[in-house]
């Protein structure tokens, strides 16, 4: 880019940062899975609810502009963009996602037009246009924040404040709606997860904020707001009852009876009785309190008024629950079938609504089809669910292990033993991700694992590998110890077995008996212990061991990194001023690890021995260049590291590394793909045992 370009583009950066669009907001670092689970949740709730989704311009700038900021996917970014600009031309979160586009693919002009319309829009004098345009502006960079995690919750607060301080020239209905979008953000402070992760949580200072604004909300008369305000209400006292008390540290515990919250939802239905949102909360809210009288026509009457997924769901859920008393109360059987077919048919639609891609949902059909011994019917909706189901977030983990656990059963149903081993124990490893245990799964596979009399040895010693995995997952670390050691009684020269043995002994910290067992693997067998385990094991056994003999396990090490035949493990090539440190390093790899050196200034006494030198690299595992502004101003240099790359190149085995002699050195073009270090971060001494530079020497980049 020129650099007239570049001063172009950021004046323009400067300028977009300068009015409330999503790009001004200073959003804290967090890892790349993190922005794809928000987008993974955003792109769910259009798949789910694409009516609800596409009313509400918040989570589609706010897609729009993760797309755009951290995945670079332009043309996704711009069709949302389009979406929401089509509904509301004015938008001004919209309009800076549309710069922040027209930046991505460097047409300055049309940004520059964009910022225009955007300053025209916030500062149009008169009918208070322009400040009704800030305040909802800013009510939307508060959503956003609120959406990406505990770590912007509080930044979503106060910037949901700052709206509503610069409501003064806006309508009364602006006002109510953003002192709605406020008690949004806060009741998802309220949130499990959120209370867990911010150790300056307090739950009253967001209940009574919470409070304050909805007395506004549901006194001020607005019918669009009214009943969803009592609803709210009504979310926020359950979830103030459902937070442990040792988390209410300025104040007692706050509780709400049954009673309290049941007349917020009744209140909220009296509001707005034709309001499908109103009527699917409240109907969600009877259901899950097991009111299934109340809630089934509160739903109904909200799929009438707006067909959608969510009262087809929760429909078919209620139907279901009430099949599942009826067979515990032990009723009558053709009532459970009726209400289960009636689940069915609410399933069914709601799988159809959701044009058969939202998992939750299809998961639900499956279970009803296999309560209703429709076991063809439920494998594919199983299936289907599972592939849906690809979100990385705790509570989507949790959502798979059902899933997966059920479709086992429905598999051993059908008499598929292998297929239903397979889905339980993918049951059991969704939920050991995130710490969780699925004991019907488990109890199962326990059972399927059961070593019968007529077992030969080899099945049995499976067995019981396959049932210390388990035990594994569970944590349940002893009796997993018991059942490998039967196992090596058995055979100690099962691989699986032995690598069992050594897995766990690394998880606890017993390199030395780690080492034993590694030991067995390679003598006994002829599989190759993977790399990493073979790596965790031995450089970890390198600090118990004592210094005199740990050179063996760096031999040992270098030698199955490196398993290639040569003059020397290790070449060390310098300028002539840097010999004293280059002579360093070699003694400190004979002593230290008990490699086998060549040194450019030891062995070979000079650089000028072309012939001599480009041969001791050819005959080097590895080669060490000592990087200087010696080295980096001689034409010598690059000469080397040419013939160093062409050989380990054509070797295909071996490596190349840089060591610099100072953190200002400036590593050759040539040398800036392989691994570089600063000898001072990296210099061995007695208490680390030289593992820094010996881990720079294996990482492989051939």
């Amino acid at each position: 880019m020129m650099e007239s370009q570049q001063s172009q583009e950021d004046d323009l950066k400067e300028r977009l940062a300068s009015f409330p669009t999503l790009f001004q907001l200073d959003i804290p670092r967090v890892s790349r899975r993190h922005h794809e689970m928000n987008v993974s949740k955003l792109v769910r709730e259009q798949r789910d609810d694409p009516r609800e989704f596409y009313q509400n311009a918040n989570a589609e700038n706010l897609l729009a502009f993760l797309l755009l900021k951290y995945f670079n996917d332009l043309e996704r970014a711009k069709c949302h963009i389009d979406s929401v600009l089509e509904k509301q031309n004015d938008n001004v979160v919209a309009l800076g996602n549309l710069c922040g586009y027209y930046l991505q693919i460097e047409d300055f002009s049309e940004a520059g037009k964009t910022l225009d319309l955007i300053e025209e829009l916030l500062n149009t004098t008169g009918n208070g246009k322009s400040a009704q345009r800030k305040a909802h502006a800013l009510a939307e960079q508060a959503y956003s924040l609120s959406r990406l995690g505990p770590k912007c919750h509080t930044l979503g607060i106060e910037k949901s404040r700052e709206a509503l301080r610069s409501k003064d020239d806006c309508h009364e209905k602006v006002c109510v709606e953003l002192n709605y979008e406020l008690t949004l953000i806060l009741d998802r402070c309220l949130d499990t997860h959120n209370y867990i992760e911010d150790k300056r949580f307090d739950p009253i200072t967001y209940f009574t904020e919470a409070r304050q604004c909805l007395d506004i909300v549901t006194n001020s008369g607005e019918p669009e707001f009214c009943g969803k305000g009592f609803a709210l209400l009504g979310d926020v006292y359950k979830k103030m009852n459902r937070i442990p008390e040792k988390y209410f540290v300025t104040g007692e515990k706050l509780t709400f009876s049954d009673e309290e919250i049941d007349g917020c939802f009744e209140q909220a239905k009296r509001e707005a009785p034709d309001d499908h949102f109103v009527l699917e909360r409240v109907g969600r809210h009877y259901r899950l309190c097991r009111h299934f009288d109340k809630a089934i026509p509160c739903l109904q009457k909200a799929n009438e008024l707006c067909p959608m997924p969510f009262p087809c769901h929760h429909l078919g859920l209620a139907y279901m629950a009430m099949a599942d008393k009826n067979i515990k109360k032990g009723g009558d059987d053709r009532k459970t079938k009726e209400w289960l077919t009636e689940a069915g048919k609410w399933l069914e639609e709601a799988d159809k609504l959701g044009k058969k891609a939202a998992y939750r949902i299809t998961a639900d059909l499956a279970r009803v089809y296999v309560k209703l011994e429709e076991y063809q019917k439920a494998l594919p909706c199983f299936k289907r669910a599972a592939e849906e189901n690809t979100a990385t977030d705790d509570g989507i983990s949790l959502v798979a292990a059902g899933n997966y656990e059920n479709w086992g059963k429905c598999f051993l149903l059908l008499g598929k033993e292998e297929e239903g081993k397979t889905k339980l124990l993918k049951a059991v490893e969704c939920a050991a991700r995130v710490k969780c245990h699925r004991r019907t799964a488990f109890s199962e596979l326990v059972k399927l694992m059961q070593m019968q009399e007529h077992d030969r040895p080899e099945v049995k010693i499976d067995k019981l590998n396959e049932l210390a995995k388990l035990h594994e997952l569970v944590s349940s670390h002893r009796k997993a110890l018991d059942l490998r050691q039967s196992a090596c009684e058995l055979d100690p020269s099962n691989p699986n077995t032995l690598l069992g043995l050594i897995e766990h002994c690394c998880k606890h910290r017993k390199y030395a008996l780690a080492q034993v067992y590694l030991s067995f693997l390679q003598n006994l067998t002829d599989i190759p212990p993977p790399k990493e385990l073979f790596l965790q094991v031995k450089l970890n056994a390198v600090t118990t061991t004592e210094p005199s003999l740990a050179y063996k396990i760096f031999q040992e090490t270098f030698q199955f990194i490196f398993p290639v035949d040569c003059l020397s493990d290790v070449f060390i090539y310098s300028a002539d001023n840097d010999k004293e440190i280059a002579c360093t390093i070699t003694r400190q790899c004979e002593e230290y690890f008990g490699l086998t050196c060549l040194c450019l200034h030891r062995d070979l006494h000079s650089m000028l021995k072309i012939s001599e030198t480009v041969e001791a690299l050819s005959d080097s595992v590895l080669i060490l260049f000592v990087v200087s502004e010696c080295l980096t101003k001689t034409k010598s240099g690059d000469y080397f590291i040419e013939r160093a790359i062409e050989c380990v190149n054509s070797r295909g085995c071996g490596n190349i590394i840089s060591l610099t002699t100072a953190s200002d050195i400036i590593i050759p073009k040539l040398l800036q793909d392989f691994s570089t270090f600063n000898y001072d971060d990296v210099g061995p001494t007695t208490e680390n045992m030289g593992l820094p530079l010996f881990r720079a020497f294996i990482e492989n980049k051939n």
